[in-house]
């Protein structure tokens, strides 16, 4: 199903929000922001995380399902950072056979994101094993340190799959021990019933292998994984109102905007600015901020050079760059007329500025240079 399948099968069921937890990833966050703003419904971000209990560096090569899955939606803008790095530490640091996180990177990054404890490969999925309950309350413990009521919920849903009674069971104990909250949810993976079949070639076509083949990995071996209502939802679960009215709750907190009309560089605010936010235009301490930050050609200055004129601040710092790398231009082409490059630079320069582009084209400057 794609992000305007979804968006717009919650607008036709008249629902106000849904959000998109791919595994391990926000590849799809833009274009299901933007599907579900087109259609009047709310757009929550998230991911599936793994959690990797014992740490990433614990990494055995015969256990190609280990950790358990932990959702993470984002609340505010702080939560969309936090769970930026949460993917970005989980695919760089953490992977083995898939991206993991760990308590410490949830402990570091869990400001502004809501964790939900995940389906039958979750929290709980030990629920049905001999010691799952052990297992069960070293995890709780260890997330319960950082994590609290209003923001770790347990997660009942019903796909119809086998053990899924047991396990919703166990989280309504648990919950009952410990003092968390349970939310009612429903994993979608194709609108109707129907489409499960076509999901399940999906993924066979996505490993490379044909439905006939037995060895495959069988995700899901149901059709519950489809788009319900309100209506269908409060049927499976005729009394668990007020865990449905809690996801609806959780829902309403979640409010994450993308701002499309401005540009997003790296944090270009030198050090030394006065109280209205300026910087003095010939800072020592902002020159070698902007130094370290937009590092020049080794050519471009010797150590002992004084600081140039105006280089404290950012557009400062850029006109001396333009310069500076203009002057060691026209040494090596000699034109007749140097003044004619000279205002054509100013002109140039007048106009990047203008358009709040110093930082970016500095950037790719630094690229280029590299590349050399």
């Amino acid at each position: 199903m794609s992000p305007s399948d979804l968006a717009q099968g919650v607008s036709d069921l008249g629902m106000p929000a849904v959000a998109l937890t791919d595994t391990a990833n926000m590849f799809g966050a833009v274009a299901f922001y933007k599907a579900c703003k087109s259609v009047g419904v709310k757009p929550i971000l998230g991911a599936e995380l793994t959690v990797q209990h014992e740490g990433v560096a614990h990494a055995d090569p015969l256990e190609i399902d280990g950790g358990y899955q932990l959702i993470a939606l984002v609340e505010n803008k702080a939560g969309y950072q936090s769970l930026c790095q949460l993917v970005t530490k989980g695919i760089f640091e953490g992977t083995s056979f898939k991206p993991r996180v760990d308590l410490s990177m949830l402990r570091q990054y869990s400001e502004g994101l809501i964790f939900i404890t995940g389906g039958l490969k979750g929290l709980f999925s030990p629920a049905a094993e001999p010691d799952g309950q052990t297992v069960i309350k070293e995890r709780v413990s260890a997330l319960s340190d950082f994590l609290s009521s209003s923001q770790l919920y347990f997660e009942i849903n019903d796909l119809g799959l086998p053990d899924q009674d047991q396990i919703n069971n166990a989280i309504r104990e648990c919950a009952k021990e410990t003092g968390y909250s349970y939310i009612l949810s429903n994993a979608v993976h194709y609108k109707v019933p129907s489409d499960a079949s076509v999901h399940e070639t999906l993924n066979a076509i996505g490993e490379g292998v044909t439905l006939s083949d037995i060895s495959r990995r069988v995700y899901a071996p149901t059709d519950q994984a489809w788009l319900k209502s309100e209506e269908a939802m409060r049927a499976i679960f005729p009394d668990e109102d007020d865990a449905l009215n809690r996801t609806g709750e959780i829902a309403e907190r979640c409010n994450f905007d993308f701002v499309f009309d401005d540009y997003h560089f790296p944090s270009t605010t030198p050090p030394d600015i006065n109280e209205k936010g300026e910087s003095p235009p010939n800072s020592p301490e902002n020159w070698q901020f902007f130094l370290s930050l937009f590092p020049p050609p080794s050519d471009y200055r010797n150590a002992s050079d004084p600081q140039p004129e105006g280089s404290g601040t950012l557009d400062g710092y850029f006109r001396w760059y333009a310069h500076r790398g203009l002057t060691l231009r026209l040494a090596v082409l000699q034109p007749d007329d140097p003044s004619e490059y000279e205002a054509r630079l100013a002109v140039e320069l007048d106009i990047i500025i203008s358009m709040g582009f110093p930082a970016y084209l500095l950037m790719v400057a630094e690229f280029i240079n590299w590349s050399k």
